[in-house]
């Protein structure tokens, strides 16, 4: 406390004793009046000089004075850490500047004191109530001077300081976001990066989050997602979701139908990307995937263009006519064709892999169908979960009123080119029984079959004889023969988690079938002629027709919801999901909104016809017809800005990374033998029931040259044949056949199945036949070969 003089040298340390001594001589030269000077120095700081007589009268002021100003800071404990108590002294409390009001300094003796006593004050504070505490804290707090305050904060802040979601436990967290409002629940997870990561990785909260914002679709299409997802992180090398904070599949898919509802809405002028395709020739099937546009025509090609650029990637080139299906799954393409052939593309190198031949006419429809976990029910009616077929396989149907289901190729495998592949004058199903990839020849319709539809073990296919048939794909049974269209079938959808298929027909009409019992549960009326089209979603099955209206059906319940009423003209192509429909006509594509049947836009108007049209997340392809050239019109409704977290979801919930991958090499191993025990059945002499004689005319023959050489063009889909009107029949009837045959059966004539559903007419005659006719003239046996 006592300041040396300036020529005293350099500064001594003074005890704790001799310093209390001096200070203690040192006040007996002053008076009470003092300790009032200590005070008074503060006040200086204001610009107010001291009384010139009382400067005089008492010499030491000065020194006490200057003490003041260089003594160290107050006694009082801090956070920070304090110096040891022998070098601690008081001195006169800061500035006036620092703080409104003059306090009275603290006494040395009295904050020895104080330290002293520390332990027993500290006692005495936590016996008292909790309010009285409270109460004398907020009273010294009003008291203290602002860098006592600024202290005390640094200690507070990171005492009180919690972080609430991360010591809770997950479901809590979970409850407590779940009544967050979707903007607030965005703003948390910028908040830290243990926010972000407990927010993202929470299942249960983006559940929620998808029906409250009705984004929740059912029909295991979120499942399908998830999976999809998994095996697609798995392919790229990325950590599963407990190792690293990934997000969960929901929070993508969450992501992807929000801005898939909000963008195609609000977006009034997505990228636009438009270039010619083909010359003028009809663009007969379009396909997005994997970021390529795929395009087949009736000129015998297939191309494939970047959505990005419009750029021609890839020529396939091999084909000697019209291709009319194409299915794809990762880099594999397979396309059938009117010359009678299925071939396998690589993507990645444009290179022909493999030619299947087999089919004695066009190729009309086609799908590739991969493994997933289906419900099987035994001979004791225990149902119970299997992964059929056990790996991917191509099922195929054709002109030649039958159907085939071939093994598709794996990378790497051994290539195939049927006999007579490059040569025109050489059939190529000739040699067919030795294609090591063809597995079974699926027999029973008596016209071409125009569509089909496979999941799991069960194949649905429809055919111009008017019935739609339900097949095993593993074992080649038909199970169901659906009877009750009077006209050609031209459409089918299957909907595996309803266990339904849906069927339009050329008489008007869109049939609902029961796939357990065969029953047809709905006929759905309203259209005033072909059905040539069907769309199917978890919550919708919309319907196009030639009288150029689109209809959106309630799959359950029958239920008409809207009649898209705006063309002028025959539908030639549509596609819907959840949110919207894009439909294409009378040189218009137009947008719909699925929900209240409202139009939302025209895409593309005043050109001459819209062949096709898909779009899968943020990408829309049309190719149309314009006077002088055939167009492929791209557009991105997400104006170029790449979102990985954007991902489509395919038409039909089939996602390329369903297939199995190498992860389960093993299984296949496994479960192969099981397969070709399938396989081996032999077929039986009778296995198909035609209809009643008096209920269904013979088909009506026809020059099979001329209808599979060209397709009969596009008009052969929407306008009527007089020359081949169908087959009346009654309005409803369905034969069981070969339902439940025993795995030893012999052959022998195959007798009515016990539940067939009788026909509600007169009970006719049943006949077993398996007759060929005269567009179908190499016709074999079904069944299965042991490959």
């Amino acid at each position: 406390m006592v300041k040396p003089d300036d020529a005293a040298g350099p500064s001594k340390t003074v005890g704790l004793a001799e310093a209390v001594e001096r200070y203690g001589r040192k006040r007996s030269y002053s008076s009470e009046r003092m300790m009032e000077g200590v005070e008074t120095t503060m006040e200086m700081g204001n610009h107010t000089p001291p009384p010139r007589k009382k400067a005089k009268a008492a010499p030491p002021l000065p020194k006490l004075s200057t003490v003041s100003a260089a003594a160290p800071p107050s006694p009082l404990p801090s956070p920070q850490g304090s110096p040891p108590p022998q070098n601690i002294w008081p001195s006169a409390p800061p500035s006036g500047a620092s703080s409104p009001q003059p306090q009275l300094p603290i006494q040395p003796d009295a904050s020895l004191a104080t330290l002293m006593s520390l332990p027993s004050l500290v006692s005495h504070f936590s016996g008292l109530p909790v309010t009285l505490q409270s109460h004398l804290l907020i009273t010294l707090l009003r008291h203290s001077p602002l860098p006592v305050l600024r202290t005390l904060h640094s200690v507070l802040t990171p005492t009180l300081a919690r972080d609430f979601l991360i010591l809770l436990p997950p479901e809590l967290v979970s409850h407590i976001l779940s009544f967050l409002p979707f903007e607030c629940i965005l703003r948390a997870s910028r908040v830290s990066r243990s926010w972000r990561n407990i927010i993202d990785s929470d299942p249960i909260l983006w559940r929620d989050l998808l029906r409250n914002q009705k984004l929740w679709f059912g029909g295991d299409s979120e499942r399908a997602f998830a999976e999809a997802l998994l095996r697609r992180r798995r392919r790229m090398g990325l950590p599963s979701p407990n190792s690293l904070p990934l997000p969960n599949p929901y929070k993508v898919l969450f992501k992807s139908r929000y801005l898939t509802r909000d963008r195609w809405i609000s977006n009034q002028e997505p990228t636009h990307l438009a270039f010619p395709a083909h010359g003028r020739s009809v663009v007969t099937c379009l396909l997005l995937s994997r970021g390529r546009i795929i395009s087949a025509s009736d000129d015998h090609s297939i191309h494939v263009y970047s959505p990005v650029t419009g750029q021609l990637l890839r020529s396939l080139v091999g084909h000697e006519g019209g291709v009319w299906a194409l299915a794809s799954t990762k880099d594999t393409l397979v396309s059938g064709s009117t010359d009678r052939t299925v071939r396998i593309w690589d993507l990645s190198t444009g290179r022909c892999t493999h030619i299947f031949g087999g089919h004695t006419s066009t190729v009309r429809c086609m799908a590739i169908v991969k493994p997933e976990w289906v419900d099987v029910e035994d001979e004791r009616g225990v149902v119970r979960k299997e992964k059929w077929p056990k790996r991917a396989v191509i099922v195929t149907g054709s002109r030649d009123h039958s159907l085939r289901v071939w093994t598709l190729p794996k990378p790497g495998e051994p290539e195939y080119r049927c006999y007579g592949a490059d040569e025109s004058d050489v059939d190529p199903a000739d040699d067919v029984d030795d294609n090591p990839y063809h597995k079974l020849h699926l027999q029973g319709h008596d016209h071409a079959v125009r569509a089909l539809a496979a999941r799991g073990r069960t194949l649905v296919s429809g055919s111009y004889d008017s019935t739609v048939r339900v097949w095993d794909i593993i074992t080649g049974n038909c199970k169901w023969v659906l009877v009750g269209h009077t006209q050609k079938v031209y459409s089918v959808v299957l909907d595996a988690s309803r266990n339904q298929a849906c069927s339009g027909s050329m008489d008007g009409t869109v049939r609902v079938w029961n796939l357990q019992t065969g029953e047809c549960q709905h006929t759905l009326t309203g259209h005033s002629s072909l059905v040539g089209l069907l769309g199917l979603s978890p919550s919708h099955l919309v319907s196009a027709a030639a009288d150029s209206t689109l209809r959106i059906w309630d799959p359950d319940s029958g239920e008409m919801r809207h009649m898209l009423a705006a063309h002028v003209g025959a539908i030639t192509c549509f596609q819907h999901d959840e949110f919207k429909v894009l439909s294409g006509s009378d040189g218009t594509l137009k947008m719909w909104d699925v929900r209240d049947g409202t139009i939302v836009r025209d895409l593309l108007t005043n050109i001459l016809g819209v062949w096709q049209v898909v779009f899968e997340g943020r990408w829309c392809v049309a190719a149309s017809n314009r006077p002088d050239a055939t167009v492929l019109d791209v557009w991105d409704f997400g104006n170029g800005e790449e979102d990985d977290d954007w991902i489509g979801e395919p038409s039909g919930g089939i996602y390329d990374e369903d297939m199995t991958d190498d992860e389960d090499e093993e299984m296949e191993q496994a479960d192969a033998d099981a397969m070709d025990q399938d396989l081996d059945i032999e077929p039986s002499d009778g296995d198909v029931v035609d209809e009643d004689d008096a209920a269904f005319a013979d088909a009506v023959d026809e020059n099979d040259l001329s209808a599979e050489t060209e397709e009969v063009e596009m008009e052969e889909a929407w306008l009527p044949d007089a020359n081949d009107s169908g087959c009346a029949g009654p309005s409803h009837r369905v034969h069981s056949v070969a339902d439940r045959r025993s795995s030893t059966r012999q052959s022998a004539p195959q007798s009515k199945s016990r539940n067939a559903i009788p026909s509600s007419s007169t009970a006719g005659r049943l006949r077993l036949s398996n007759d060929g006719t005269p567009t179908r003239p190499r016709a074999k046996p079904a069944g299965g070969r042991r490959r």
